[in-house]
């Protein structure tokens, strides 16, 4: 299985922050028994990360992008998959957003409309929830390959991965 790993945000491709979740996937996944054959980073720009995840999808198995999904306006993971899946809208996912205004509740926060958009997702995405923060993480079919989307914060990141992505890619590489 030949995986691709995609780092959105221009904190990273500008030196801001180090980029420490591609080496983590990286390594998580070739324990697994996956090939990692391509990392990528790209700035917050819509139309770059959709062709990012358009051009990685064709040519590998899994593609794991990480960025771009919380509630501020250069979060465009969601938009930018919506294009490159031509799901054109997003559509707010109901369990989510039960999720979310608990999570608001319980911390004496309001759901404010920028809160909210974390809970969209293209029609033909599935949200994966998130133990450690509001922005569900992704998973949609892109062409042949099978698409991730999590957060960029580290801690985030690796407890949405441990959870639904690392169990997926045991699966497909025991077969």
């Amino acid at each position: 299985m030949n995986v691709a790993i995609l780092s959105i945000g221009d904190e990273v491709l500008e030196g801001r922050i180090v980029d420490t979740n591609a080496a983590w996937i990286s390594a998580e996944a070739a324990g697994r028994g996956a090939r990692v054959t391509e990392q990528a980073t790209v700035g917050d720009d819509r139309t770059r990360i959709a062709d990012t995840l358009r051009r990685l999808a064709a040519s590998a198995d899994v593609v794991i992008a990480t960025g771009g999904l919380g509630p501020t306006s250069d979060d465009l993971s969601r938009d930018a998959l919506a294009d490159a899946t031509d799901d054109g809208m997003l559509e707010i996912d109901a369990d989510s957003l039960v999720r979310l205004k608990a999570w608001c509740r319980d911390r004496g926060l309001p759901a404010t409309e920028a809160r909210v958009e974390v809970v969209k997702r293209p029609p033909s995405a599935q949200h994966l929830d998130n133990d450690c923060g509001t922005a569900p993480g992704l998973r949609v079919r892109l062409g042949t390959a099978d698409c991730w989307l999590l957060p960029g914060p580290p801690e985030e990141m690796r407890s949405m991965a441990r959870r639904h992505l690392l169990p997926s890619i045991e699966r497909v590489a025991a077969r």
